[in-house]
């Protein structure tokens, strides 16, 4: 509690007196984990979810034949095992699918530390390598499955930018003009950016808004003005449910 007050109290006047609620309203943010929410609505939008059970390396070859990582030799050499199962959309949007994010599982920490990955990628594939952490399906961890998810988007949609189709399909039918992939440098100057270019449009934390569109998707959403009444039901569905049976 005494934590969450700190906190609180950053966003008071230095005298103690609350903020005008206009305050954050014009400020661009990186919008980190946030970015998943118009991801997870972009990828049920273009596919209806008929793919949601299905195999990710029909779109993704990439992930044909998924590995776990297990640990490494004495020489720091990864060592892999075959997973026993294939991967799934689903999986991708639950983060259930034994993807993980480096600073989720040290295994994967100890990875990036051997091969001297630099913090910042300038792609998904360079960032996340196509390895799990644990069998698909079989427990949750916070990973780059939307990141992913992200990726597929775009294939199955002539290559399209993830962030055009977003713009597109869910930003123009609410009327949202503040949200973007890319800032160009009159934004850049805006007070509350933190500059993080990559080439990749990120579906898992690579989006710019501003508190006040940011509440217009969410409003859209509970609206369910986007998405239609069965994939609506696939979004209710509990991931725990779903992995306590696997």
């Amino acid at each position: 509690m005494q934590i969450s007050e700190h906190h609180v109290q950053t966003l008071r006047h230095i005298e103690g007196q609350p903020l005008p609620r206009v305050t954050f309203g014009a400020a661009l943010f990186t919008s980190s984990s946030i970015s998943e929410t118009p991801a997870l609505e972009t990828t049920p939008k273009r596919t209806q979810f008929t793919g949601l059970h299905l195999d990710i390396s029909s779109i993704l070859p990439e992930w044909k034949d998924p590995k776990i990582l297990t640990g490494f030799d004495e020489k720091n050499e990864a060592q892999f095992r075959p997973a026993k199962r294939f991967i799934t959309l689903r999986q991708l949007l639950t983060h259930s699918s034994g993807l993980a994010y480096p600073f989720m599982h040290p295994l994967c920490a100890k990875y990036n530390e051997i091969k001297k990955a630099p913090l910042i990628q300038q792609t998904v594939r360079a960032a996340f390598p196509a390895f799990l952490l644990f069998e698909p399906g079989k427990q949750w961890l916070y990973g780059p499955g939307l990141e992913w998810a992200g990726l597929m988007v775009e294939a199955v949609n002539g290559g399209m930018k993830l962030g055009e189709y977003m713009q597109k399909h869910i930003f123009d039918p609410l009327s949202i003009t503040d949200f973007w992939t890319r800032v160009g440098p009159e934004l850049q100057e805006t007070e509350g950016f933190w500059p993080d270019p990559v080439e990749d449009d990120i579906g898992g934390g690579g989006i710019y808004t501003t508190v006040t569109e940011l509440l217009r998707l969410y409003q859209g959403f509970l609206q369910r003005k986007l998405l239609g009444p069965e994939t609506m039901a696939e979004f209710e569905k509990s991931v725990y449910a779903a992995i306590s049976k696997s």
